[in-house]
């Protein structure tokens, strides 16, 4: 849960013309306006009251239906975080389990303070509602049972609350994930539904006790609470397949120009303004970032320079403040004379630390215009795993810069499209840089395609694709279940009847006798596959 400390809330376009103003430090001076540490604000993600419903839910349907599985002593490693995001890059891991027992003090697995007094999940965060609107997918970590689904609450909260949308999963053994502060109607599943590792059940948001958007993720063992993060202050194995690390780099994940005056919007996490262009008479040009891990007593400079690459502006060293920020935003404001006589490309440079954290492009122009856009970057991609099975559930993951992915600043959305032997399983549009889907999604031999276009809401970005052929021998299954048996019939007969309307798994699989024609010679091959089988 997060809140906004923000100070210095007037501009300097504003303070210029305000001759009875105090005078403002060296900072302000030099065009330092607002923004401050983005808090984690103590407070349980899920109160006493959400607790015990969840609790009763699954008892309820534990008692009703019986435990989904066979109990096991343990629960078993989790292979992903359950998020469209990458890892401490635009799904950035802020806060995990308090493991002191004492109050009010905390400490999280790492003996380091990411964490407050009796928090029991993981938080991640996304950068801001804007991208929440756009939709950031969360998916089921493990198999199991939905125990508990709620939907229908408010989802862009930054004062707390009560109840919220949420998901509870049984995966047997007394073992239990919940989801929470997911997006008001994003919630996909329902109590008593069998979902598979990877499948989508909702997507990140702000509802309930919760003070910007990000992803709760709990675990519970017969009701404790169990960290899976393992390191010096929660000895023994992790609980991950692969545990994500900790993120203790400093780094910039969104940056933005804008010609709007940025003492007169409500600041992160609200959608910031952005654009990458000013015009000549546009009174000041204002920037703004968000970050994380800035150490203690960190400097700032800002330098801008003109379309010939000289100087125009060189802020000098700045202070900070006093102590580490986990998280943090701070917005800038500048007249710089150059500005008003010569058009073309100017970059600004911020460094912290004699770090570079952005060299950023920006258009000065005759006139601002509407039209004028500049469409996402390139982007790569990469399967993880990358050498899947079946039994994998399969993300997609987009390699792209945080702040420089859209020249304009623009949020950038990814289509994500998933294909199997051509035929298309999943379509989805996000603000997250990786999507997924379940294991099972494919069977062996199959080759699978992950097909992603940026698009920055009014043009498309060059397109990008990763394809991999899953281990195994390809069956003759047409209904997707990854194994011929009479049930496939009815779909091989479509395809021989009419090809063009084939609605089966993949229709090149009714190339039984592997001569690249799908015809009536292919029927003595189909009957004695089906036979042997």
């Amino acid at each position: 849960m997060m809140q906004m400390f923000q100070w210095a809330v007037f501009g300097l376009c504003a303070y210029l013309q305000a001759s009875t103003a105090s005078a403002p430090s060296p900072a302000f001076q030099q065009g330092l306006r607002g923004g401050g540490e983005i808090r984690t604000t103590p407070g349980d993600c899920a109160p006493a009251e959400l607790r015990r419903m969840i609790d009763e839910a699954t008892q309820r349907r534990r008692t009703r239906d019986g435990a989904p599985f066979e109990p096991r002593g343990s629960l078993p490693l989790l292979p992903f975080f359950p998020m469209g995001g990458n890892g401490n890059l635009d799904a950035f891991h802020g806060g995990f389990v308090d493991l002191d027992p004492s109050s009010p003090g905390f400490h999280d697995y790492n003996c380091t303070p990411f964490t407050y007094d009796g928090h029991a999940g993981s938080d991640t965060e996304i950068r801001s509602f804007g991208e929440q609107t756009i939709g950031v997918p969360v998916f089921a970590a493990l198999d199991g049972v939905v125990s508990f689904a709620q939907d229908g609450w408010p989802d862009m909260n930054t004062n707390g609350g009560v109840q919220g949308n949420i998901v509870a999963i049984d995966h047997g053994g007394g073992w239990e994930t919940s989801y929470y502060h997911l997006r008001n109607g994003s919630v996909t599943v329902s109590v008593g539904q069998t979902v598979r590792a990877g499948e989508e059940i909702g997507k990140v948001a702000s509802s309930g006790n919760s003070f910007g958007p990000h992803l709760h993720f709990e675990i519970r063992e017969n009701g404790d609470v169990y960290e899976p993060f393992a390191g010096p202050c929660r000895p023994g194995p992790s609980g991950w397949v692969q545990q994500p690390p900790m993120s203790l780099d400093s780094f910039l994940d969104d940056f933005a120009t804008t010609y709007v005056d940025l003492s007169t919007v409500p600041g992160l996490p609200f959608e910031m303004p952005r654009s990458g262009q000013i015009a000549l008479d546009d009174p000041c040009l204002r920037f703004w970032l968000r970050g994380h891990n800035l150490p203690v007593q960190s400097a700032w400079r800002v330098r801008f320079y003109r379309p010939d690459g000289s100087e125009a502006w060189d802020s000098q060293w700045f202070f900070f403040n006093q102590e580490l920020w986990r998280n943090y935003w701070f917005w800038w404001e500048y007249d710089i004379p150059d500005m008003h006589t010569i058009t073309g490309t100017w970059h600004v440079r911020v460094e912290f630390n004699d770090d570079l954290m952005v060299h950023a492009p920006f258009e000065v122009r005759e006139e601002r215009t509407p039209e004028f856009n500049r469409p996402p970057e390139p982007i790569t991609l990469a399967f993880d795993p990358p050498a899947p099975t079946i039994d994998d559930a399969l993300f997609c993951r987009v390699d792209t810069s945080l702040t420089l992915d859209d020249l304009d600043y623009d949020i950038v959305r990814y289509r994500y499209v998933w294909t199997v032997d051509g035929a298309v399983i999943r379509d989805i549009v996000s603000a997250g840089q990786a999507d997924a889907i379940p294991h099972h999604s494919a069977c062996p031999g199959a080759f699978v395609t992950c097909t992603v276009t940026p698009n920055d809401g009014r043009a498309d970005g060059p397109p990008a694709s990763v394809s991999i052929t899953l281990p195994g021998a390809a069956e003759i299954d047409l209904n997707c279940d990854c194994e011929l048996t009479i049930d496939d019939v009815p779909w091989f007969v479509e395809a021989l009847i009419d090809p063009a309307g084939f609605t089966g798994c993949s229709i090149n699989r009714a190339d039984a006798n592997g001569d690249s024609l799908i015809d009536g010679a292919d029927i003595g091959a189909f009957v004695e596959a089906l036979a042997g089988n």
